[in-house]
């Protein structure tokens, strides 16, 4: 009777492997999408994997605009993250994320029922199953959540990189208007820098220069890219105190210059103190580890000695 349930199960892996094998030849139609992640900054080790992902992503349900897909809000993340050519790139990079989620959790999957008929021949029906359940929903939570996530994290580190170098290009942008540029001037002539906080200013130059968007509309628009509450209130009083005369403006950004400058130091402090809390747990495993050896010397020695 085992053996019989074994070999069933076996054709359920095989059936779980099989399914996988035809969605990678499907996925194989979407590859003219792979060589685009050769000039992006993450690492797609094995990008011919994500095949099987491209195949269930053209699906109604696991499409961008599917249930998974609008849980997720991965669309306003790729819109946020990827802004170059008006978007034009940030549904590709939606789908190539999601992509990789569906065929992360696709390859956990048939690894975890490949692994059925051994466990239930080992430990028996009940106990087999039980155990690969509970691995199958870990591992496609994991699988998924990482997924997910992947695009938040990089666009939490971006936001990080605006606000870090917010400050110093407000110092830039008093310097250019004591020098007599105007504001839009100053603006232009700042976008030229390196970084992501440059790197969105000049998409917002592009916005004035090509798609003749106003000034304080593409203002707006650079505060809501860098997914910033600093950038935002900064933006959002910048908008209004353009209005005023020269001295004026430049007055109020050096006032909001030492602020920025403030802030900028609470957060490297902090990030400090996280830092120093990410290495205490190391320390105190490594204190463990040396009482527990230190203790069971001294109780062998105890032994010896009676």
């Amino acid at each position: 009777m085992d053996l019989i349930i074994c070999l069933v199960l076996a054709v359920v892996s095989l059936a779980a492997v099989l399914i996988y094998v035809i969605l990678m030849v499907r996925g194989k139609a979407h590859d003219d999408l792979l060589p685009g992640l050769a000039g992006d900054s993450e690492k797609w080790s094995n990008p011919e994997l994500i095949a099987p992902g491209l195949a269930l992503v053209q699906t109604p349900f696991f499409s961008i605009d599917g249930p998974v897909g609008q849980l997720s809000g991965i669309r306003r993340q790729a819109q946020l993250l990827y802004p170059e050519k008006e978007g034009k790139y940030a549904l590709y990079w939606a789908t190539i994320y999601l992509a990789n989620t569906y065929s992360n959790a696709l390859i956990g999957a048939a690894f975890v029922l490949c692994l059925l008929p051994f466990l239930v021949y080992m430990v028996g029906l009940l106990y087999g199953l039980g155990a690969t359940l509970l691995f199958l929903i870990v591992l496609e939570v994991l699988f998924i959540r990482d997924g997910i996530t992947k695009l938040k994290i990089r666009l939490k580190q971006r936001t990080e990189a605006c606000e870090d170098e917010f400050p110093n290009m407000v110092s830039k942008l008093i310097l250019l208007l004591n020098a007599g540029m105007t504001l839009d001037e100053a603006w232009f002539e700042i976008a030229k820098g390196e970084g992501a906080l440059y790197s969105l200013m000049r998409v917002s130059c592009d916005e004035i220069t090509k798609l003749n968007v106003p000034f304080g509309g593409a203002l707006y628009k650079f505060a809501d890219r860098c997914d910033s509450q600093v950038v935002r209130k900064f933006i959002g009083i910048l908008s209004q105190a353009q209005k005023n005369s020269g001295a004026a403006l430049i007055l109020f950004l050096q006032s909001q210059m030492d602020e920025l400058w403030s802030e900028k130091r609470t957060r490297m402090m902090q990030k400090g103190d996280a830092a120093a809390a990410g290495l205490l747990l190391p320390i105190m495993i490594v204190l463990v580890a040396v009482i527990v050896l230190v203790l069971y010397a001294a109780v062998g020695g105890m032994n010896l000695s009676f």
